[in-house]
């Protein structure tokens, strides 16, 4: 082997070795900033229950958990969806944040009719709808276009039911790609039931009273 073959060599293993620590020190930061998320939903959680063990009625719950969003889950804009009785299209009614993007599709008309956008989607199929990749996600829809300028690398929508039928749905934004894990979507499924629980409670008491 001569000496130049020698340091190729040398010089392949060095920047192999290199990739192999950015790689190691990027996945580390990465699951430090997973598990920093997920305590900060479970504070979400446990602050949205305190919420509905409080509230008087929706008009007062539904702010507050879009509030409690944004100031424990960390996210820059959260809103609920309402679906009108016909279904054919969906309403703001309550938000917290950055919501200039939800003024833009208000102002375009999106809100006003059920388009095919993650949080119309979301209340139709009764599930979880989530979009971890704004930037590389194949569509026009003038949503995801508004999204992107707003800022937001992903988004995701989760069903809140009234008398067990998907009314409506808790739409949370975040700024980076990848934002909605396993336990991520686990945990705001959570708050979104327990919502609807909180939504059902409220109309029985009212018919009691």
């Amino acid at each position: 082997m001569t000496a130049e073959h020698a340091l190729v060599i040398m010089i392949l293993v060095a920047i192999g070795l290199a990739m192999a620590l950015w790689w190691n020190v990027n996945g580390q930061r990465r699951a430090a900033q997973g598990i920093l998320q997920r305590d900060r939903l479970y504070a979400m959680l446990s602050q949205c229950n305190q919420a509905i063990v409080h509230a008087a009625d929706a008009d007062a719950l539904l702010p507050e958990i879009c509030r409690i969003a944004c100031v424990e889950g960390r996210f820059p804009l959260a809103w609920m969806a309402w679906q009108s009785e016909s279904g054919h299209c969906i309403r703001a009614v309550a938000q917290h944040g950055d919501t200039r993007y939800l003024d833009q599709i208000v102002a375009d008309g999106i809100v006003a009719q059920a388009t095919d956008d993650p949080v119309a989607e979301s209340i139709r199929r009764g599930q979880h709808m989530v979009v971890n990749d704004l930037r590389r996600t194949r569509s026009d829809s003038p949503w995801r276009v508004r999204a992107l300028q707003s800022g937001f690398g992903s988004m995701a929508a989760f069903p809140v039911r009234f008398h067990r039928k998907s009314v409506a749905a808790l739409a949370v934004y975040a700024p980076d790609d990848d934002a909605f894990g396993i336990e991520e979507l686990r945990l705001l499924d959570e708050v979104a039931g327990d919502v609807s629980f909180a939504l059902d409670a409220f109309d029985r008491e009212a018919s009691r009273r």
